[in-house]
């Protein structure tokens, strides 16, 4: 991330929407396909910080398994992109970082709108919580 995107992010006035975007751009550059997106919200998902869990333990293991799967997917049809898997982690720690409490559930997931993915509605549910 650049120093002026790091600026943002810990910016308090009010420029959480265009920190926001200017990731998303990023995202959208990349033309993740149908199974990339289904991984990355996976990978967004499933962090064991989000809440008091009961087996955190077990919450990591399927964010792993989901990181094998990406890379595995990533090095079979993008062979020629060595810097894929990279720019789409970056940007999976880039929206970690985009802090906004009080918007996070309605806002974060502004992302699957910007490039036009249907996202089930049980998706935002457990996102919120």
């Amino acid at each position: 991330m650049d120093v002026a995107s790091s600026r943002l992010l810990h910016n308090d006035d009010g420029e959480y929407m265009d920190t926001l975007f200017r990731i998303m751009e990023r995202m959208h550059k990349l033309e993740l396909s149908e199974e990339e997106t289904c991984l990355f919200m996976g990978i967004q998902l499933l962090f064991t910080d989000l809440c008091e869990l009961k087996a955190p333990e077990k919450v990591q293991k399927c964010q792993d398994y989901i990181l094998e799967l990406l890379t595995h997917h990533v090095r079979t049809y993008y062979p020629d992109e060595p810097l894929r898997l990279s720019r789409i982690l970056m940007i999976a720690a880039d929206l970690r970082t985009v802090e906004l409490p009080i918007v996070r559930a309605d806002y974060d997931m502004q992302w699957a709108k910007y490039i036009d993915v249907d996202v089930p509605d049980l998706f935002y549910e457990i996102w919120a919580t």
